[in-house]
């Protein structure tokens, strides 16, 4: 199932004594989540943006009725959402985090690797974060070359040679 909304954001600490926050965007292009006006908290709070401006590995912004720093602390750590109603069309091939994020992931030939649990990305390209079966833990596999099956629940993944293999 797909979920209703969609992670943008997560606020950071206060910025100064005015009510501004740091803000990790998790947009495709960082500016564009202040495009959205009014975002939503994790409880149902919603924050509607007054100002922002780019910063070094984020942004700086301002939230009506923020208006000073003891306010702004209360604000930290929370994650911020839009209704994916709200969201962009995708191009074909092109999934949101959250779409792909609880999918069974399998190698080519159907042997079961375990649940998407993330999608990280170090520079080139994305990859999957797979919740393993115990005792194993987690297993990070490129998401390129994927195959994504929404409707089944499944992405199949292809793997370099010899990557399952020990020793």
């Amino acid at each position: 199932m797909r979920p209703a909304r969609i992670l943008v954001g997560q606020i950071g600490q206060a910025h100064g004594l005015k009510g501004e926050v740091k803000l990790a965007s998790f947009t495709e292009e960082p500016s564009d989540i202040a495009c959205y006006g009014t975002l939503e908290t994790e409880d149902g709070r919603r924050l509607k943006f007054e100002s922002s401006r780019p910063q070094k590995g984020g942004l700086i912004a301002r939230f009506e009725g923020i208006e000073d720093r003891s306010k702004a602390e209360r604000l930290r750590g929370l994650k911020l959402y839009v209704g994916r109603e709200r969201l962009p069309p995708l191009e074909t091939n092109s999934y949101y985090h959250a779409d792909l994020i609880g999918l069974e992931a399998r190698a080519r030939g159907g042997v079961v690797l375990g649940v998407v649990s993330g999608i990280v990305n170090f520079g080139a390209g994305d990859i999957l974060e797979l919740r393993l079966p115990p005792p194993a833990e987690t297993l990070l596999v490129p998401f390129t070359g994927a195959k994504v099956d929404l409707a089944a629940g499944v992405i199949e993944v292809e793997l370099p040679e010899g990557f399952l293999e020990e020793g």
